[in-house]
């Protein structure tokens, strides 16, 4: 847009291009023609994330032996790295900043009858996941596939309020939101019909898995009448693995694990160099940030974030302090509790915390050993118990498992100083309290 004069018709109320100033997703260019108007625009356009060109910009682009060099310079000279950087951990990630999973995504669309469970922790990328695969694709025309996504977060654990929020995604009429739960596989079936292939990818699905209706969801995807995608965490699995319901033992467990090592980095340096930031002597540093924080993209993206906010004034090199204190702030007594909280029960909470205190060196363990802890606090486990356990905290990646073999792999929930011992003891009490009242009802 070029702006030749000090005109606001622009910023009425009804104008497109007030809402695009104004927006946090794109970043409009605004060119003008002389320095009046170009104080003029600025100073109408305030903070927004808009670049606004002088007429000497202007020239110095047409000019520059490399226009693109010229335009980030100028972009990081007008805007903070607050505004500029696309860590993000509190939103799904649709961007250039999704990484991986590729083979997860084409284990789902190469298998279009099989009915998945899509599992993993907080933060492990499980929505962003889902919104990417929700992308048009050349195999929903082909199979004319309608798909339907449904967020549990917040909906009651009642077969009336899930079944209404099925009908409501695929059909949002009056009759679909009075309708019994009972004629759920008769709404599917004509749906079917007018739609043709139905998936269903209902995220955040653990407090729903006792109901009637989610049962009556997975017997209607095994009859064809629609897939499903179940996304969620160890509740889950659990239905998905160790359940005697032959419903649930139909859904193909898919386990998303952490970033691969190159990945993660990739995750973190990419963002940070292309902001003009200069890693210098501290790339093995933040590859040991990494392996702390698990390569869980979430908490990558919440560091990314932390370590943006460190860095003050114009400095343009990363330094072991800007680091140290952005992982202070990122590994809390607030994340603490919510590991824990991500957790299923108060026997595996306690687990976690008698691995994070107590394991060997190397961080090697097993159930047999979890068994002998319990004893010391004068808690009989059966071995089968602390074997679910154990492959829950696999499952939340507390855990890695291999050839056999159970190690820590979650250093940042590994209690280091005496402080957060003191605090791990406190939770693990409370914790071993709650076992006690359990295994006493």
């Amino acid at each position: 847009m070029v702006v030749g004069t000090a005109d606001d018709s622009w910023l009425s109320p009804e104008s497109s291009f007030k809402s695009r100033v104004e927006s946090l997703r794109e970043m409009p260019f605004i060119f003008t023609g002389d320095d009046e108007t170009y104080r003029f625009i600025c100073q109408r356009v305030g903070e927004h994330f808009c670049l606004v060109w002088a007429p000497d910009d202007i020239q110095s682009l047409l000019n520059a032996s490399n226009p693109m060099s010229f335009l980030k310079q100028l972009i990081m000279k007008r805007f903070g790295l607050g505004m500029l950087h696309p860590f993000d951990h509190h939103h799904p990630i649709s961007d250039c900043s999704f990484l991986g999973r590729r083979d997860v995504l084409q284990r789902i669309r190469a298998n279009p009858r099989t009915n998945f469970a899509l599992v993993g922790p907080s933060k492990i990328g499980k929505t962003s996941l889902v919104q990417r695969y929700l992308r048009p694709s050349h195999l929903n025309r082909s199979l004319r596939l309608r798909q339907f996504y449904v967020d549990l977060y917040t909906l009651p654990p009642t077969d009336h309020a899930l079944a209404r929020a099925v009908r409501m995604a695929v059909d949002a009429s009056a009759s679909a939101y009075y309708d019994e739960p009972e004629n759920l596989a008769n709404f599917l079936e004509k749906a079917r019909l007018r739609f043709g292939t139905l998936e269903l990818i209902m995220d955040e699905a653990d407090k729903h898995c006792h109901l009637d209706t989610m049962r009556r969801l997975i017997h209607l995807a095994q009859r064809d009448v629609c897939r499903l995608i179940l996304v969620g965490r160890w509740r889950l699995m659990k239905e998905a693995v160790h359940t005697r319901d032959d419903n649930f033992s139909r859904l193909e467990p898919l386990v998303l694990e952490p970033l691969a090592m190159e990945e993660a980095i990739s995750l973190l340096e990419r963002p940070l160099t292309d902001l003009g930031l200069k890693l210098g002597t501290v790339r093995h540093e933040l590859r040991t940030v990494i392996n702390r924080l698990g390569r869980v993209p979430g908490h990558i993206q919440e560091f990314g974030c932390m370590l943006i906010e460190e860095i003050t004034g114009n400095a343009a090199e990363l330094t072991s302090d800007h680091i140290r204190r952005a992982l202070s702030r990122v590994i809390t007594s607030s994340r603490l509790v919510g590991l824990l909280d991500d957790l299923s029960s108060s026997s595996a909470r306690a687990a976690a915390l008698i691995m994070a205190m107590y394991a060997p060196a190397g961080g090697e363990t097993d159930p047999l050993w979890l068994r002998e802890e319990f004893s010391k606090f004068g808690i009989l486990m059966r071995a089968r118990d602390c074997m679910e356990v154990c492959d829950e905290l696999v499952i939340h990646h507390l855990l890695g498992y291999q050839n056999g073999v159970y190690r820590i792999v979650r250093w940042d929930f590994v209690a280091e100083g005496q402080v957060e011992r003191r605090r791990f003891l406190a939770c693990l009490d409370d914790e071993l309290i709650a076992v006690r009242r359990q295994q006493a009802s």
